[in-house]
């Protein structure tokens, strides 16, 4: 998460063409306060299990419907990095008015937050991604 974050930051920032070894290695101290800036939320908040499918999630996201609204209220993000949950999940939920940013296959923008549509960290295909 710390690159994701870094690259993030920096790419808000106007510097472009980073890779991981820089955010882990070359400049780990802007990665660190990048990774500090950055708050991170689970829709899943209970149940023991390491892993969720589509149907589970979007229950939980029902369910907690007015707790995630309250927590991206009190937080006011800028941006929101989705991991798997967009698509099918939280864009009829959270997320109805969002619209696609032009050029663009994974973001989308709201009341001035970007949204970006990406994978887990975990999935084996998440660096493969572009746009």
């Amino acid at each position: 998460m710390i690159e994701w974050a870094y690259a993030a930051d920096s790419a808000m920032h106007g510097k472009s063409g980073l890779c991981r070894e820089e955010a882990i290695k070359n400049d780990f101290r802007n990665a660190r306060e990048a990774m500090l800036k950055c708050a991170f939320l689970n829709i899943k908040k209970i149940d023991g299990k390491s892993g969720s499918n589509a149907n589970n999630l979007k229950g939980i996201a029902i369910r907690d419907k007015e707790l995630l609204i309250d927590q991206l209220s009190l937080i006011k993000p800028n941006m929101i990095i989705f991991c798997s949950t967009f698509g099918g999940i939280l864009k009829d939920i959270l997320f109805k008015d969002a619209e696609k940013i032009a050029g663009t296959t994974r973001c989308y923008e709201l009341d001035g937050t970007l949204l970006i549509d990406f994978l887990h960290p975990t999935r084996a295909d998440v660096n493969s991604l572009t746009g």
